[in-house]
């Protein structure tokens, strides 16, 4: 799948929800999406990509991706390291415009950390964290 990716001429969204993908799968998904020049939507949630093999490299790819405009990674067991990654990931890439996080364990200091990635991203117009905890009680 990996390498039909790579050469994909057709495809523009792709779904692989609940596939148990780990960080490790993650690391060659990212490698297809250098040279892919059309998928724009990819929805990845519901697998366990928090592993930290392989996400650095997932999100060093995308960073590097200038076609990419929807990335969707809901309840995929990301953390705090995840948000750094996230957060480099977000100041380097210019085609994502929507980002779903939601229902991962980022805590206040993931949350900040991805409020100052999008913060250098002018392109981003929807950044969802619902239910990672990211909220600050005064």
């Amino acid at each position: 799948m990996i390498k039909r990716l790579e050469n994909n001429k057709f495809c523009r969204d792709l779904n692989l929800a609940g596939n148990r993908i780990t960080g490790k799968g993650a690391a060659y998904l990212g490698r297809a999406l250098l040279t892919n020049q059309t998928l724009v939507g990819l929805e990845i949630s519901d697998n366990p990509l928090g592993t930290l093999f392989g996400f650095m490299e997932f999100a060093k790819s995308i960073s590097q991706n200038d076609v990419l405009q929807a990335l969707l990674m809901r309840n995929c067991d990301l953390g705090g390291f995840n948000a750094h990654c996230l957060k480099d990931m977000l100041r380097i890439n210019r085609s994502i415009t929507h980002i779903d996080l939601c229902h991962n364990q980022f805590g206040l200091l993931g949350g900040e950390l991805l409020r100052s990635g999008v913060e250098k991203n002018l392109k981003v117009v929807s950044c969802q964290l619902s239910g990672c905890d990211v909220e600050h009680d005064d």
